[in-house]
């Protein structure tokens, strides 16, 4: 599997408050807009930080990790989302798939314990099925 950062739903819900197109991204992810509260943003920002995802900057601003930030950016950049359910010799999943956005990404979202994602980059150069394959089989 690529080296990614998993982000959870607190995290996700600090990141991308504000941002008017997470409410779209949040429901094809399947994560529910009852976790838009301000105790679950500050349990995300505490996580982010926690896990070495971000700090504080010299001026007092959260700085996010570079992956952070990049996977923000493409998560709510727009394109179309499906969702869908695997199963495979390392047990059953869900996840999303986004369609190509105006920067011309693609992105595999894929679930894992305890609320996680990851946010893949999907390659261009190959086909959106080999690499799910790989990232989820190995």
């Amino acid at each position: 599997m690529d080296n990614v950062d998993l982000l959870t739903f607190a995290e996700l819900e600090y990141l991308m408050q504000g941002d008017e197109g997470w409410p779209n991204v949040r429901a094809a992810l399947g994560l529910s807009p009852s976790a838009a509260m301000d105790d679950v943003r500050f349990a995300g920002q505490a996580s982010l930080l926690v896990r070495d995802l971000a700090r504080w900057g010299a001026t007092g601003a959260l700085e996010l990790k570079d992956t952070v930030a990049k996977d923000c950016e493409l998560l709510t950049e727009g394109g179309n989302w499906a969702s869908f359910v695997y199963s495979g010799h390392t047990g059953t999943g869900g996840g999303s798939f986004r369609s190509t956005g105006p920067s011309g990404s693609r992105l595999l979202v894929l679930g894992h314990s305890l609320g996680a994602v990851g946010v893949h980059a999907v390659a261009p150069e190959g086909s959106v099925a080999d690499q799910f394959v790989t990232l989820t089989m190995g």
